[in-house]
């Protein structure tokens, strides 16, 4: 930690800020995170007035406890807390091996208000692999839960929250999950409805639109080149900055129009993309895995975990028949 100390100290002493950030995957997995606070604290307690303050982004609810209030809440500015349970149940939470339970969010959310925060941040997402309407509905049903629970007589918990639109990646076990946009937006309807039934709740959903164009990129062959460079040759320079989303949408649209292609390009024989599709069947249910079923073998094999994928010749370490088997 004293590297860290000493070179937030050189950068405040140097450019006359005030601020400073600790960037990390996960800021609260830094066991030094409390020493670097009350050093940083000491050494410019004169020269700032304790005026300093140090901020942290998106955080693990579970690792949020008194230690790094304290360092938060004591400085000079109190930044603003986020966190992200990602899904609104916990059997949702327990598909994507969030590894979050009920208790510890009430417990992180809590120790933030018990320390003065009147207001959080609150990161979820829609969509994921086997979720319903009353997963979906769980994170209204969660904010409304977390703000029952912190009140002080007529105050309770403002929230923020953002609902992002889950886009499957490669090399996960989600690589072969198919999204909707329809169902999307149907989702985000439901979600904007039950928040009008709660007060002090801002909540900002993901473009649909631009959910699309992620996935349609990110799980994209060598086909995907050409798209790029004509979407370039069209105007699409920071566009994500600095074109609307309407702007943006049709000008990739228009690119993918002009090189041969069409939104939905790789399809299967079945037309559509999920393997997730027969969760539901009883047949799946009677394959073992302690009652989950299985898709990777068995009655309900699904020969399209087996079709080549424009990413199998990447080697990360992890194999495609644990991914299929996950």
């Amino acid at each position: 930690p004293d590297r860290v100390v000493d070179a937030i100290e050189h950068g405040l002493r140097t450019t006359g800020y005030n601020e400073f950030s600790l960037l990390s995957l996960s800021c609260s997995d830094y066991l030094s995170l409390p020493s670097v606070g009350i050093q940083i604290k000491n050494r410019l307690k004169e020269e700032y007035n304790e005026n300093v303050s140090l901020s942290l982004p998106s955080q693990r609810v579970d690792r949020f406890d008194d230690d790094i209030a304290n360092i938060i809440s004591n400085s000079g500015k109190r930044s603003g807390l986020t966190f992200a349970p990602e899904a609104g149940t916990q059997r949702m939470r327990d598909v994507i091996n969030k590894g979050l339970t009920n208790e510890e969010l009430l417990r992180g959310v809590k120790t933030a208000w018990d320390k003065g925060w009147r207001q959080i941040k609150l990161y979820f997402m829609i969509g994921l692999p086997g979720e319903t309407d009353e997963d979906v509905m769980g994170i209204y049903e969660t904010i409304k839960w977390l703000q029952e629970e912190c009140r002080s007589g007529r105050w309770h918990l403002a929230v923020n929250v953002t609902i992002s639109n889950f886009s499957p990646k490669p090399h996960t076990p989600f690589q072969w999950h198919s999204v909707s946009t329809s169902e999307f937006l149907r989702k985000q309807k439901m979600l904007r409805a039950a928040f009008k039934g709660l007060r002090q709740v801002k909540a900002n959903f993901t473009p649909a639109r631009i959910s699309a164009m992620e996935d349609f990129i990110s799980r994209g062959d060598r086909r995907i080149a050409h798209v790029i460079k004509r979407a370039w040759e069209l105007g699409a320079t920071n566009d994500g900055w600095w074109m609307s989303e309407d702007a943006n949408y049709a000008l990739w649209s228009q690119a993918i129009e002009e090189v041969g292609m069409e939104w939905k390009y790789r399809q299967v024989d079945d037309g559509e993309w999920d393997v997730m599709e027969n969760l539901g069947d009883e047949r799946y249910r009677g394959q073992g895995a302690g009652g989950r079923g299985r898709v990777d073998r068995g009655t309900m094999a699904d020969a399209r975990l087996d079709a080549p994928l424009p990413w199998d010749h990447i080697d990360t370490g992890i194999s495609k028949w644990w991914l299929k088997s996950e």
